[in-house]
């Protein structure tokens, strides 16, 4: 099951054209410049993925959006007041220490097996490293886009692919 992380809400239609006025929380101002999709929750648990034609900062965080295949102000109704979403690995590859720092505690799994918890996050200028150990050896391991697979907070779990002998650096004596 995949992690969402709601980013705002869908507040009013804009015009004729499907156009509509989102509101983003602050904590997703880093994201929404790159934006090329999100998920609108239709009903409880469904995640259906709306790809952005066009965007258009108004004041603040409120945004116009345009999405593919929503061209009429009926079409546009029918998402209004609808949170909206993004997929939590991609919020949190995003965000600052403090927010990864939620990770924390989280259960690691490679490969299928359980490897350790997260003890630290540590902070670098260009990226954020998570900390855990292994037969009492500390490893640290990248928080990239290529490392994160899958976040599932409901498990507190973080399933991770290790770049190719930097596991095996950390646990040779």
């Amino acid at each position: 099951m995949d992690s969402y992380y709601n980013i705002g809400k869908i507040l009013r239609v804009k015009g004729l054209q499907g156009t509509v006025l989102v509101s983003f929380n602050p904590d997703s101002s880093k994201i929404i410049k790159d934006l090329k999709h999100l998920f609108i929750q239709i009903r409880t648990n469904s995640y259906i993925p709306f790809f952005i034609e066009s965007k258009k900062r108004t004041k603040g965080f409120e945004y116009e959006i345009c999405f593919e295949k929503i061209n009429t102000k009926e079409q546009a109704q029918e998402l209004v007041n609808k949170p909206i979403f993004i997929a939590a690995e991609v919020f949190i590859k995003n965000q600052n220490v403090s927010v990864t720092a939620e990770l924390i505690g989280y259960k690691i799994m490679y490969q299928g097996k359980l490897l350790s918890n997260i003890s630290d996050i540590v902070q670098q200028r260009h990226q954020n490293l998570m900390v855990f150990f292994i037969n009492q050896k500390e490893v640290l391991i990248p928080i990239q886009d290529n490392t994160i697979q899958r976040i599932n907070h409901a498990l507190q779990q973080i399933e991770i692919e290790i770049p190719d002998g930097l596991l095996e650096i950390y646990l040779s004596d």
